[in-house]
């Protein structure tokens, strides 16, 4: 379950500065409560504090009790973690001191944290780990690595000589990333994490590739674009086959692309400015920002002739925000400061409909929980929060609470 990162700060900060209470917090004046993404596993959520006075990161978890709410294992010296990844039942993390990274295994259900191996850090930052089916990828020292998750498994996938490396999204068990050669070229790989199983899928001379809204890569400090997010990509792989999106600043060339991990099978879908992909119903709906008018809903199963424009004239000069799937079905909120309007698409033309009016202001990121889709919308006029809920259906659709 995914909960919004406002309620998880609020209840992670009652729950840890009740559990501690007893604990001299005047001693640890710089203490930092991160709960922007948290790990949920079964029944436990885990997170981080940091002390940075004292050069350490604590790994917390609570079951939502103060009671079962405690500290599982603190880390000395250390500056920063990463954000927890799952992969085979089991949480990953990578913490960092002056010159050194370690990679830590948690098994959730009994809080055991073992340390896997440690790694020198020579050069440029430490990413999130992605998992990719069995495998946990990271890019160290500018370097893409592979892990299966057990001590001393970690090994450099090494391809020539490169600038930088940057991870885009996980192709089955395999990792699909970037490598920049020169200045305005970046060559996209496939890798399983063996030579044999690495390959050259093309070259781009593109600033800007994303595979959904949330995890998107600028490659230069002068793009405007969406800064690289640590939570793991959209799973936007349909039958094999990932999708994902480049641009070029300011031209905003390019469009949407697929790749089902080779060089032949590496081809562009439909040009024009695609920031938000998201899978469903067989295929995946994107929003094509180019579009005369402002921007367009489009459906596509990677063919041409099955790339349909979903959008209407109700799109033209309002935004599409609140872009997620459910059920198979694209739900999405269209409107501008004045309105807001829920709309549910199966991916035809006649499937696109709206299914409320809701304005007047999306106060709040809509949140996936289970088979819902929850939002906010704020009404000046009444200063109330409305949390609504939807299942991609009319009926489904419902005003849950009002929240002064």
């Amino acid at each position: 379950m995914r909960l919004s990162t406002y309620c998880v700060g609020v209840l992670l900060v009652v729950l840890t500065m009740s559990s501690v209470a007893g604990a001299d917090w005047t001693a640890k004046p710089f203490v930092d409560l991160r709960y922007d993404q948290p790990a949920v596993s079964g029944d436990w959520l885990y997170f981080f504090v940091y002390t940075y006075a004292l050069e350490t990161v604590d790994l917390w978890r609570t079951d939502g009790s103060l009671g079962g709410t405690h500290r599982v294992y603190s880390i000395t010296p250390s500056y920063s973690a990463t954000e927890l990844v799952s992969m085979g039942g089991n949480l990953y993390f990578l913490s960092s001191y002056y010159g050194g990274a370690k990679l830590w295994k948690v098994v959730p259900d009994t809080a055991q944290v073992t340390l896997l191996e440690t790694l020198p850090v020579t050069t440029g930052s430490i990413k999130t780990p992605f998992a990719a089916g069995n495998a946990l990828y990271f890019i160290l020292n500018d370097r893409l690595y592979r892990t299966d998750g057990t001590p001393g498994g970690a090994v450099s996938i090494e391809v020539g000589q490169w600038q930088w490396c940057r991870f885009l999204c996980a192709l089955g068990n395999r990792a699909v990333y970037i490598l920049e050669r020169e200045s305005y070229r970046y060559d996209l790989y496939c890798s399983d994490g063996t030579p044999d199983g690495t390959a050259f899928l093309g070259s781009f001379q593109n600033d800007f590739f994303a595979c959904d809204d949330r995890v998107s890569i600028a490659m230069k400090e002068n793009v405007p674009a969406t800064i690289p997010h640590n939570e793991p990509p959209l799973n936007n792989t349909v039958n094999g086959v990932l999708y994902f999106s480049t641009m070029s600043y300011p031209a905003m060339t390019q469009g949407l692309w697929k790749t089902d991990g080779t060089p032949g099978g590496t081809t562009l879908v439909k040009e024009g400015m695609v920031p938000m992909i998201r899978s469903g119903n067989g295929g995946v709906f994107f929003v094509d920002m180019a579009c005369e008018g402002g921007p367009c809903l489009w459906f596509t199963d990677g063919t041409e002739e099955a790339t349909v424009n979903l959008h209407s004239v109700f799109f033209e000069g309002n935004g599409i925000g609140g872009f997620h799937v459910v059920n198979g079905l694209a739900c999405f909120l269209v409107g501008d400061f004045a309105s807001c309007e829920l709309w549910r698409s199966d991916g035809t033309v006649e499937g696109t409909v709206k299914l409320k009016d809701i304005g007047p202001y999306l106060s709040a990121a809509p949140v996936v929980v289970g088979d819902k889709l929850l939002f906010e919308c704020f009404d000046p006029e009444t200063a109330l929060i409305g949390l609504w809920r939807t299942d991609g259906t009319t009926a489904g659709t419902l005003l849950l609470t009002e929240l002064a």
